[in-house]
């Protein structure tokens, strides 16, 4: 696995490459790696020539700089799976390698993605994520990228970003990979302590049985249902949960048969946030 921590290094490296029309995949993280990041790893390793895995914090899409500065971080260990995998080239860049410019706002028009949920409860946080996504792929400029759908509310921001910016770049996306127990793989994961993971997977089980719920009988109900788990878990706190249409990400008071929707929810343990989703398929 070849590792590069400057831009211009990377960019020198995929220029030959690109002209043997050699096809690049790219997987951007935050490292702190999971079974869910190597499963795009992999994905891509099946699909490209070349892939390219990118590891950084980016301090603009925090809202809260104590979530950014706790942040879990370990690259030896991220190096040790990602040489497991197969991967070929590892992108780690400096913070004044990306923000040698500044900061700067990239304008896009998002609609209902920059209004609600994520949006509402994380004030400038896609901002920070279409910067430094925008600033990564102009960089490296792949054929294919990949994100999983656990950050549903991001996929469909980075998928309006390429089909406004780079049009040649195809997003691909891959369903949350979870435990056995169901709960969706996170990097945030890991700051849960052992009582708290316990706790965390009851949410998947509650997900399922509101999705259950919301098929059968109403919107409300199903919102009633997980309202009255979380008053009946100290522990957790909902942050919110919705039904949204796939189609315009708009909440949802009712359901038909003619539309596709999902359930978005965010709720924390202790101080960690965690969100996750499912799909509504009638």
């Amino acid at each position: 696995m070849q590792k590069f921590n400057k831009s211009s290094s990377l960019k020198s490296f995929l220029f030959e490459e690109k002209n043997k029309n050699t096809s690049i995949g790219f997987v951007p993280t935050m490292g702190s790696l999971h079974q869910g990041h190597l499963s795009l790893v992999r994905k891509s390793k099946l699909e490209n020539d070349i892939t390219i895995v990118s590891i950084y914090v980016n301090p603009s899409q925090f809202n809260d700089k104590s979530d950014f500065i706790n942040y879990p971080n370990n690259i030896k260990e991220d190096e040790q799976l990602l040489k497991q995998v197969n991967c070929d080239i590892l992108f780690f860049p400096e913070t004044k390698d990306m923000y040698k410019e500044g900061f700067k706002e990239i304008k896009l028009d998002i609609g209902n993605l920059n209004l609600i949920l994520e949006s509402n409860k994380r004030p400038g946080h896609f901002q920070g994520v279409l910067f430094i996504v925008h600033k990564l792929f102009k960089i490296i400029m792949p054929n294919k990228t990949y994100f999983g759908e656990k950050d549903y509310q991001q996929l469909l921001v980075i998928k309006r970003l390429t089909n406004r910016y780079f049009k040649q770049i195809e997003v691909i996306s891959c369903e949350t990979v979870r435990d056995s127990d169901g709960l969706a793989l996170s990097s945030r994961n890991k700051k849960l302590s052992k009582n708290e993971i316990i706790i965390a997977k009851k949410v998947f089980k509650v997900l399922i049985y509101a999705r259950e719920i919301l098929l059968k009988k109403t919107v409300k109900e199903s919102k009633q249902y997980v309202d009255d788990f979380f008053s009946q878990n100290e522990e957790i706190t909902l942050d919110y949960y919705e039904i949204i249409d796939e189609s315009s990400f708009s909440l949802v008071n009712s359901i038909n048969n003619k539309k596709l929707y999902r359930l978005m929810i965010a709720f924390k343990i202790g101080k960690i946030r965690l969100i996750d989703n499912l799909s509504i398929k009638l």
